[in-house]
């Protein structure tokens, strides 16, 4: 029973982590990726190059995510080894979870990359 209530926290914790790097994407993909999807949607204005705004921080929340997804990855990963604790094997994965670091991921990509694509679509 205590070892499902920590699992149940642990995942939650990891849950936690990968949250905020996907959000330290979100931020550093503020300055340039959103205002070239906002565009490409039909929505402008000049609230737009407020966005701007972000750029100073974007380098800290790109190494601040990375760090985040990397973390969550190793947590979840950590927890897939079998627990023999009480005589019976079983490894715990959480696909959920391993597709939400994916996604972080992705979006961190795209936010450190957007220098390279972007002058593609103008």
């Amino acid at each position: 029973m205590e070892n499902a209530k920590h699992q149940s926290t642990n995942r939650q914790s990891t849950g936690l982590i990968a949250l905020l790097g996907v959000g330290f994407g979100a931020v550093a993909s503020l300055c340039c990726v959103v205002p070239l999807i906002l565009v490409a949607l039909g929505i402008s204005g000049t609230w737009i190059g407020s966005l701007s705004a972000f750029a100073p921080l974007k380098p800290y929340a790109l190494v601040l995510g990375a760090v985040a997804l990397l973390w969550a990855l190793y947590l979840v990963l950590k927890s897939r080894k079998p627990s023999c604790d009480d005589g019976t094997c079983e490894t715990h994965s959480s696909p959920r979870l391993l597709a939400f670091i994916g996604l972080g991921a992705l979006i961190w990509l795209i936010a450190a990359t957007d220098a390279l694509w972007a002058p593609l679509l103008a």
